[in-house]
């Protein structure tokens, strides 16, 4: 057990909306090692919740989900949690939500102060990452600019950080989390052409790693092909926001060639297992 000190309390107490899931687990338990009075909420548990809500900074850690029959991005926890903080708090969000989503917000809730912080973590080194973060974003609205750098002094330190606009925020997400598709699938490919030509494939990965150039683009974990016995996009993240993404690209009429065809390359190796990107999520 370590403890956090901070050389100066910006908020008198922080609430953590969704502390039960992955994301709000992450940031009570890391508020509850501070010098901060954190206070926790879920609707598993529906414990604390007019203290959590009331809290001077809430952080939002609700899920998004994709949902598969309806062909469509949810972000109906997210507004509902909003609805009901009281005027004058400082809001959080750390869901991963579309571009635009903050900054709507925002306007259905004058009275609160709304802005978004994406969070980049694993969910085997989730404590880790978020204690040591290799970047900070805090994305504001026109009415919450003024708590961008209490909110930043608030969070951990990470060697790069910037206050932004909402929806640079949101993409940065994206960013990330499409980055992680395309690695996937690009190892992916690479398997397949060594499953072709009866090639090794682990030595061949090996190989390419060894390069100051593609070693640290294709790093990490999304070179390993069998994960849980599954392989391709799949997990609580990838498949839906890929999908999102997707739609969003569509709603703004914006060319998504490449996603397109990443998606379709992730269903057919999916399929190939029998599964569906619905299923790929419980993977």
């Amino acid at each position: 057990m370590y403890y956090i000190k901070v050389s100066y309390r910006y908020y008198q107490s922080i609430g953590v909306i969704g502390h039960l899931g992955m994301v709000g687990g992450t940031v009570f338990r890391y508020f509850s090692k501070s010098e901060y009075p954190v206070t926790g909420y879920d609707v598993m548990e529906k414990k604390n919740k007019a203290k959590a809500f009331g809290s001077e900074l809430v952080f939002v850690c609700v899920p998004t989900p994709y949902l598969w029959n309806k062909h469509k991005y949810d972000d109906v926890a997210v507004d509902a949690v909003l609805g009901q903080i009281p005027d004058n708090k400082t809001v959080v969000i750390k869901s991963t939500v579309r571009i635009g989503t903050t900054d709507k917000l925002q306007e259905k809730y004058p009275k609160i102060k709304i802005l978004f912080s994406p969070e980049f973590l694993s969910e085997a080194t989730c404590d880790q990452d978020f204690a040591n973060p290799d970047r900070q974003f805090v994305g504001y609205t026109s009415r919450s600019y003024s708590e961008a750098t209490k909110v930043l002094n608030t969070l951990p330190e990470s060697p790069y950080s910037a206050i932004i606009p909402a929806k640079e925020a949101e993409l940065l997400k994206y960013i990330n989390n499409l980055h992680g598709v395309w690695e996937v699938l690009e190892s992916n490919h690479y398997f397949e052409v060594c499953r072709s030509e009866g090639l090794d494939y682990e030595r061949v990965i090996r190989g390419a790693m060894a390069s100051k150039w593609v070693g640290p683009v294709m790093g990490r974990h999304y070179r390993i092909i069998w994960h849980r016995g599954v392989r391709g996009v799949k997990g609580k993240c990838f498949p839906k926001d890929l999908a999102a993404w997707l739609d969003y690209c569509r709603s703004q009429k914006i060319p998504a060639e490449l996603f397109q065809a990443a998606r379709k390359m992730n269903r057919r190796i999916l399929a190939e297992q029998k599964l569906t990107e619905a299923k790929a999520e419980e993977k």
